[in-house]
């Protein structure tokens, strides 16, 4: 049985491609070897590092569930150093 099926019919996503957007992939912004997939991980983890919650990104990528949208950001380097700073300022 497809993902699809098992949803409500209010809930079934169609995944069509907004008028528009057609054809228009990452290279036609110069980004040659970038796959879109990749640039929602970067549109999700920019959005949590200025700011957003957890929840307005589920929104805006389109998630049912917020566990999935976790999966979505990368902690940077300049993350992890500075969390441990504050770890080790108390």
């Amino acid at each position: 049985m497809a993902g699809n099926a098992r949803r409500p019919a209010h809930r079934r996503r169609h995944h069509r491609r907004r008028p528009g957007h057609r054809g228009r992939r990452p290279e036609s912004a110069g980004l040659k070897g970038t796959r879109p997939h990749e640039l929602r991980h970067t549109y999700a983890t920019r959005l949590r590092e200025d700011g957003a919650d957890l929840e307005q990104i589920r929104a805006l990528l389109g998630h049912d569930s917020l566990d999935t949208t976790r999966r979505y950001f990368m902690v940077s380097q300049e993350e992890v150093a500075a969390l441990v700073d504050r770890a080790l300022d108390y």
